[in-house]
């Protein structure tokens, strides 16, 4: 039987999943895909993406999980909105509706509650985006099945390790040059032009990357190009 793995909040987790076989998955369009599943499923979990890798065979993905925030039952629904295309948050909606004309029943406590244990939690996350992908992928490609290499790896780092100095910036660091490492890309100083990942988003000014990597750095900026892609920093993380 797994063991349950912990969530906690206020925590900053580095989530590692790989394609099963190692086989080489993702090609550009595939990427692209991904990294917009993703964005909709850190979305609709509330889980902040801070930094990110896709690679052709694995993903790495960085993120900050907070306490849980009250919703409203508008702020749900747009979270849904987010995350699912338009015929399934219609037939949701439906269902939605049906139940929420008669809201003090167990069936629309239950319904709603389904939505909620989804969210602020970093292995909810990987499941919502790794299922929704998986289901893409099968979808327009001569698939079936998981395409994942079993559970996702997890590191967490608690909130003294959240900032500049701590751990949290020596993963980005580690994260921003697997292309480097994988020959992919030639040399530190050209790590952001590999373009699915978060630095290479964060260069070319994307407001969201940024604000990534200044919580990461304590709102030191960015520096593109400059101390955060250190060949050291990948070099003092478990391998």
């Amino acid at each position: 039987m797994r063991k349950l793995r912990e969530n906690k909040h206020n925590r900053v987790y580095h989530l590692i999943s790989r394609i099963a076989h190692r086989a080489f998955y993702l090609d550009a369009d595939e990427r692209d895909r991904f990294i917009d599943v993703m964005k909709r499923s850190a979305a609709f979990s509330g889980v902040r993406l801070l930094a990110w890798c896709v690679m052709t065979n694995h993903v790495h993905i960085l993120v900050y999980v907070s306490e849980p925030e009250k919703l409203s039952d508008d702020d749900i629904l747009a979270r849904m909105r987010t995350l699912y295309r338009k015929a399934r948050f219609d037939e949701l909606k439906r269902q939605w509706d049906m139940l929420a004309a008669h809201p003090g029943t167990p069936q629309f406590g239950r319904f709603r509650k389904s939505f909620l244990k989804r969210m602020w939690n970093a292995g909810e996350f990987m499941k919502t985006l790794k299922q929704h992908f998986t289901m893409s992928y099968n979808s327009r490609r001569e698939h079936a099945g998981t395409m994942w290499e079993g559970r996702y790896h997890v590191r967490v780092h608690k909130p003294d390790d959240f900032g500049m100095g701590g751990a949290a910036m020596l993963t980005a660091g580690y994260i921003d040059v697997n292309p480097v490492k994988a020959k992919i890309v030639s040399g530190i100083e050209n790590a952001s032009e590999y373009r699915w990942g978060s630095y290479h988003e964060a260069c070319g000014g994307d407001a969201d990357a940024i604000r990534g990597y200044d919580a990461i750095y304590g709102g030191h900026g960015l520096g593109c190009g400059g101390y955060r892609v250190r060949p050291d920093y990948h070099s003092k993380l478990p391998q």
